[in-house]
């Protein structure tokens, strides 16, 4: 699943029409193009879809800001 928009895989499958009656298929996954990614300003990598890595690289400073708002960050008080 992608860290940034939770997109996740989509399951499909074919009806074929034999002899007048619909012949079952055996439904598939069809999976997302997931790929690890360095978040900048921590030490962890998540994984992203192609979509929100081409976004990533052209909105840096957004999709960032983003994945950031994602994970819980505990502050020390000062």
């Amino acid at each position: 699943m992608c860290y940034n928009c939770s997109k996740k895989y989509v399951v499909g499958g074919v009806r074929t029409l034999l002899r007048g009656h619909y012949n079952p298929t055996n439904s598939f996954k069809k999976q997302v193009n997931l790929q690890w990614a360095n978040v900048t300003g921590q030490s962890k990598r998540v994984k992203l879809c192609i979509k929100c890595l081409r976004r990533n690289k052209q909105k840096n400073a957004v999709a960032v800001k983003t994945i950031a708002k994602k994970s819980v960050i505990k502050k020390s008080p000062r």
